[in-house]
């Protein structure tokens, strides 16, 4: 009998293993592609050894996106850029946030870099019949970078993906 017990506990320990290794997990860029997710550096997304200072997170539906298919994506970042004195060119500026000096080095998740705001982008893209690339809708959110206090958080305009924002405040996915 205690062999029995034994025997059904090795077992099951072996499954246990198997599923746990099976069901996969992200590597050591940031990729899980069983669940089609990525939680990294966007560099190391983009397939540079540098983290380009914007940590983020995605997940999408399939695998080459197709009609029907969407992907979101988590941005957040730090700078020192008073966007909040620039809220007319809120939209401009956050489409153009990739050019130095708007963000500020980055390369340890656990230790942000001083500065005066953390940005959190979420970006929604969704595939449309007759629509290449996609629509996208940006939705912002600042905060002040020491005390985590929300500060202000903003839509961007609905747009072709390719095309820069046109003002802030529509719905979305209208």
């Amino acid at each position: 009998m205690k062999a029995r017990i034994l025997f059904g506990m090795l077992v099951l320990a072996l499954l246990t293993l198997t599923v746990v290794s099976a069901g996969g997990g992200f590597d050591e860029i940031g990729f899980n592609n069983q669940a089609r997710m990525f939680k990294g550096w966007i560099g190391h997304y983009l397939g540079y050894e540098a983290t380009l200072n914007f940590w983020i997170i995605l997940k999408w539906s399939q695998d080459p996106p197709e009609v029907g298919s969407w992907r979101t994506e988590h941005y957040t970042w730090y700078s020192d850029f008073d966007y909040l004195d620039d809220l007319d060119n809120l939209a401009e500026n956050v489409y153009n946030s990739w050019v130095p000096p708007q963000v500020l080095p980055w390369d340890d998740k656990d230790n942000p870099p001083i500065a005066l705001y953390r940005l959190e982008q979420l970006t929604k893209k969704r595939w449309r019949p007759g629509y290449n690339p996609p629509y996208i809708q940006d939705v912002v959110a600042i905060y002040d970078a020491s005390t985590n206090t929300l500060l202000g958080e903003y839509d961007l305009d609905y747009r072709p993906v390719n095309e820069p924002p046109k003002g802030l405040g529509r719905p979305l996915f209208e």
